[in-house]
């Protein structure tokens, strides 16, 4: 029972080391095509094995890995010849040197498993593949795939495939590979708990090794990551609402029709910049919609330019008559008001603002609020449409003032 149990353990750790028993056992019979088929092995592949063979022993003596003897004692400990179940890996110090030979020769194919009890791994270089099936290293975090293979998949995709990999230990990589070692911290939004969390990586090459995750993130690291999930509508900022559009759109009026007045017009990457500065502070979603959004809005103006901003692109604008309607803004539509008959009486001429430059459009409505003529030319309202309008509306709304 504990031989077999060893037995399972030691080829577990290596599919060359498989093909190396395979390879040793056909070469103690001399190649002898009967002998090899009876274990299914290929006898004319079995004797091409052997200048592999000497490749890696080459490899490993240059290494100071093992040597010719440290080879020959492996083998005889782990009864390559006899048959007889040996030492595990970790007792063998043939197979040891073996792996991390193998390890040496092919480092930028090293993989790491993507989850537990997962045959899919990640590897060097941002790649991605499946332990083929015939592979015998099954559960091992880290691996070497001596072979990588790219299969037709159907409808043009690839898949791809490690075969005749090896295990191989975490503390390996930083004994042969000291220098290729770095530590990056990584931020992320967590869709499912709706925040942004911290990840402090450890990696070799470009192949993440360890990670510690759920860190807390800085304030500064956090808000690019939340502000683009408000812009996507993936969270709503309650106190972004109309007026702040309206605030926004006056600004741009502005820049656009006074350039002399220096009022910097939002455009998308100022809106994401404002947005950003929101989003300092909270770490989550739920924190984040409360959060107060005019600060950051009326810091994009200096107080000089938002006492131009009011003055030259009003909320509201003082009419002859006393009326002080509110001005309706859109940033690709002329600004407007919108006021019934008897609160434009004493009303004659154009209504303009930014330095008169952009008249204000007069959405003239009747007693029931809906419009009976949209114009900037309310002189010409009064003289062409109003005697008809009058008519019209009067016998409906006989207790109004009628001029």
């Amino acid at each position: 029972m504990r031989e077999n149990r060893e037995r399972k353990i030691e080829e577990e750790q290596s599919d060359l080391i498989r093909l190396m028993k395979a390879w040793d056992y056909a070469r103690s019979r001399d190649y002898n095509l009967d002998e090899c088929r009876r274990l299914g092995i290929h006898a004319v592949s079995a004797r091409h094995a052997e200048r592999a063979w000497a490749y890696f022993l080459g490899i490993a003596e240059e290494q100071g890995l093992a040597g010719r003897a440290t080879i020959a004692e492996g083998q005889s400990e782990a009864g390559l010849r006899s048959g007889e179940a040996g030492p595990t890996p970790q007792e063998a110090p043939a197979f040891v040197a073996l792996r991390k030979c193998i390890l040496l020769g092919f480092s930028d194919q090293l993989a790491r498993q993507a989850g537990a009890n997962s045959t899919r791994y990640l590897v060097v270089h941002g790649r991605t593949g499946t332990l083929a099936k015939e592979s015998i290293v099954r559960g091992s975090p880290f691996l070497v795939a001596s072979e990588i293979r790219e299969l037709e998949a159907g409808k043009g995709n690839l898949s791809v495939v490690l075969s005749l990999c090896t295990a191989v230990e975490q503390d390996w990589l930083r004994e042969l590979f000291p220098g290729d070692f770095s530590e990056a911290r990584t931020i992320a939004y967590d869709d499912t708990a709706k925040r942004v969390t911290a990840q402090q990586g450890t990696y070799f090459r470009d192949l993440l090794i360890e990670a510690r995750q759920g860190l807390p993130p800085r304030p500064e690291e956090a808000a690019p990551l939340l502000a683009a999930e408000v812009l996507k509508g993936r969270i709503a900022l309650k106190h972004w609402d109309h007026a702040v559009e309206q605030w926004i759109a006056r600004v741009n009026l502005l820049a656009r029709q006074c350039p002399e007045l220096n009022v910097p017009a939002i455009d998308e990457q100022a809106r994401r910049d404002i947005v950003e500065h929101v989003c300092v502070g909270p770490l989550s979603a739920k924190d984040l919609k409360e959060a107060p959004v005019w600060p950051a809005v009326k810091a994009w103006l200096s107080a000089h330019q938002q006492a131009q901003l009011n003055e030259h692109a009003p909320e509201r604008l003082r009419l002859p008559n006393g009326r002080t309607p509110a001005v309706k803004y859109a940033q690709d539509a002329p600004p407007f008001i919108a006021l019934r008959i008897q609160e434009l009486y004493g009303v004659t001429g154009e209504v303009r603002i930014a330095l008169g430059r952009v008249p204000v459009l007069i959405h003239v409505l009747a007693p029931n609020q809906r419009p009976v003529q949209i114009t900037a030319d309310l002189a010409g309202f009064w003289k062409n449409d109003y005697p008809r309008v009058k008519r019209e509306l009067q016998r409906k709304y006989p207790k109004h003032e009628w001029r």
